[in-house]
C-alpha cells in the first residue's frame, strides 16, 4: 500500500468536543500533496474509466474521512492499511465498476446560428444546437442553484451574451451529452469539443 495514503490520513483529526472529523487546520496542503501523489501512481487509465484526478481525489478524500469517522484518527499504518484496502475496493467496485453517468453540458459559442449546422459529431458525442428558450431554461436553473457559484462566474465573463439584442444574435447555444464518472471529466471533454469546433471550417 502506498504510504502516502496513510500520510494523508494522519492529517485528519476529530475536533475536540464535537463529532466533526476533518483535515487539520494548516495541514490541507500536506493532505492534498500526499493524496494527489498516491492517486496519480495508481496507474488508472483516465480516458478508459472516464475519470479525472480531481474526481479520484474527491472519492479517496471522502474515503479517508469515513475511515477516520468509523475507526478513529490514530490508526497505525498496518491498522489503516486493512481498512483502506476495503475502502479502495469499495470505490473501485461501486464507482469504477458501475456504468458512467450521462452529463448534459450546455454552452454558448460566439457565432451566428445561421452559420452553424444543427448538429456536429464530436468524438463519441455530438454538439446539438438548441434554441434560446432551452438555453434560458438551463441558465436560470444554474443561476438559482444555491450550491453553485455560477452567478459570480457569469458576472466575470468578458463577453456579454444577454443585455444587447444585437449581441445576442452573435451567439449559438449548444448542448453536448457526455458519459463520464465525474463532472470534471465531462467538462474537460466539452472543452476539447469546443477546440474542435473552432478548428472546423464553418467557424
Amino acid at each position: 500500500m502506498d504510504e502516502r495514503f496513510h500520510d494523508a490520513y494522519q492529517q485528519i483529526w476529530k475536533r475536540p468536543g464535537t463529532d466533526e472529523v476533518r483535515v487539520k487546520m494548516g495541514r490541507g496542503s500536506v493532505f492534498k500533496r500526499n493524496l494527489h501523489g498516491a492517486i496519480r501512481d495508481l496507474g488508472l487509465e483516465r480516458d478508459y474509466h472516464r475519470i479525472t484526478n480531481s474526481g479520484l481525489f474527491n472519492k479517496f478524500a471522502d474515503g479517508l474521512i469515513e475511515i477516520a469517522e468509523t475507526h478513529g484518527t490514530n490508526l497505525t499504518e498496518d491498522e489503516f492499511n486493512a481498512h483502506f484496502q476495503t475502502k479502495k475496493e469499495e470505490i473501485f467496485s461501486d464507482w469504477l465498476g458501475a456504468p458512467p453517468a450521462t452529463y448534459t453540458v450546455v454552452f454558448p459559442i460566439m457565432i451566428r446560428s445561421k452559420h452553424f449546422p444543427d448538429e456536429v459529431k464530436l468524438y463519441e458525442s455530438k454538439a446539438e444546437q438548441i434554441d434560446e428558450a432551452r438555453w434560458e431554461h438551463y441558465l436560470t436553473a444554474a443561476e438559482n442553484d444555491d450550491d453553485s457559484d455560477f452567478g459570480s462566474f457569469l458576472d466575470a465573463l468578458p463577453n456579454d451574451y444577454s443585455d444587447h439584442p444585437l449581441k445576442r444574435r452573435e451567439w449559438t447555444f449548444l448542448m453536448v451529452e457526455i458519459n463520464a464518472r465525474d463532472q470534471s471529466y465531462a467538462l474537460r471533454r466539452v472543452s476539447g469539443c469546443r477546440n474542435a469546433l473552432r478548428r472546423d471550417e464553418f467557424l
